[in-house]
C-alpha cells in the first residue's frame, strides 16, 4: 500500500506552501502531525492555512463558552490537533467540498508517514471540517506534544524532499484570522 501511495504522489507538488504565520501556528503541535501538515500542503488541490494548533486551557474554555467547541478535553490542549482553513482568494472559505479536498491531502500525507490522522469531518455529531487530530488510541496521554518521543520526522522530511521556506508569503494573509469564527473543537 505504501508503495502505491508513493507512486501516486512521488514528485507531485501542488505549488502551495505554508506561510510563515501558518508555520508559527504549528509551534507546540506534535512534531509528527506538523510534518504531515507540511507535506499535505504540497499534495493538496486546495491551498490552506493553519488556523490553530496547540491551545491554552483559557482559549479552549472560551471556545466552549462560545459554542465553537463542546469539550474541555480537546486534542488541541496537548498539541495533538490542528485546524486548517481553505485559503481562497486571500480569505478563509468554509465551503464543505474544499475541506474534503484538504482531508484527501492530509490522509495521503499521513499514509506516506504510516500514521493515522482523524478528520473531524468524519464525526457523526459536531462535524468539524477544519479539524485534524492524532487518535487517542495511538497517542493516549494528554501532555505537551514537544515533550514526547517522536517518530523519525527528520528522516521522513528527507524522504519527502521537503523544504520549508521562510520567505513564503501569501498576498493578504496578514489579515487577522483571529477574529474569524473558526468553528473548531
Amino acid at each position: 500500500m505504501h508503495e502505491q501511495i508513493q507512486t501516486l504522489v512521488n514528485g507531485y507538488n501542488s505549488g502551495f506552501a505554508l506561510s510563515p504565520r501558518s508555520l508559527e501556528r504549528l509551534g507546540g503541535v506534535h512534531k509528527g502531525l506538523a510534518a504531515i501538515v507540511r507535506r499535505a500542503i504540497l499534495l493538496s488541490a486546495v491551498d490552506f492555512t493553519v488556523l490553530e494548533g496547540r491551545r491554552t486551557s483559557a482559549r479552549q474554555k472560551l471556545l466552549v463558552e462560545q459554542g465553537a467547541s463542546n469539550t474541555m478535553n480537546s486534542r488541541h490542549l496537548s498539541g495533538h490537533a490542528v485546524d486548517l482553513g481553505a485559503w481562497i482568494g486571500g480569505a478563509v472559505r468554509w465551503d464543505w467540498p474544499l475541506y474534503e479536498k484538504i482531508n484527501h491531502a492530509m490522509q495521503l500525507a499521513a499514509a506516506e508517514a504510516g500514521v493515522h490522522v482523524e478528520w473531524g469531518g468524519d464525526w457523526k455529531s459536531f462535524r468539524d471540517g477544519p479539524h485534524f487530530q492524532l487518535p487517542w488510541a495511538d497517542y493516549p496521554l494528554l501532555r505537551q506534544a514537544q515533550d514526547e518521543e517522536v517518530w523519525g520526522v527528520e528522516a521522513q522530511d528527507e524522504v519527502w524532499g521537503e523544504e520549508v521556506q521562510d520567505e513564503d508569503v501569501r498576498n493578504g494573509e496578514a489579515q487577522d484570522l483571529e477574529n474569524q469564527n473558526d468553528r473548531v473543537v
